[in-house]
């Protein structure tokens, strides 16, 4: 006896057009954020020159960024667990979009 596969309607698997933007907003966070990552490794060249550093104390600067981002990545999936991740998302995209506000000016 064959196994039919089950009924489904379309409206199951149709996502709501309210979900896009979020889909949206999440990209362009994760953008954002190796942009970021990228900028610092783009501008060692010009900090090593400024601050007369070795390519070896270049890399520990590049290392102990990444190393950073990475803590704070776990801290936040952490805390998104236990707030929210819609909250936990809000709040890191505004301390992102203060503290690069902040190097611009």
């Amino acid at each position: 006896m064959a196994a039919s596969a089950p009924a489904h309607s379309l409206a199951e698997h149709t996502r709501p057009a309210s979900r896009r933007p979020a889909l949206t907003a999440v990209c362009a966070a994760v953008v954002l954020a190796q942009l970021d990552t990228s900028v610092v490794n783009v501008a060692a060249r010009p900090i090593g020159d400024y601050f007369r550093a070795s390519v070896d104390a270049l890399q520990w600067v590049v290392a102990i960024y990444n190393l950073v981002y990475a803590a704070l990545l776990l801290t936040g999936g952490l805390l998104a667990d236990l707030y929210g991740r819609r909250r936990m998302f809000l709040v890191g995209a505004a301390a992102f979009s203060r503290r690069h506000r902040r190097c611009v000016q």
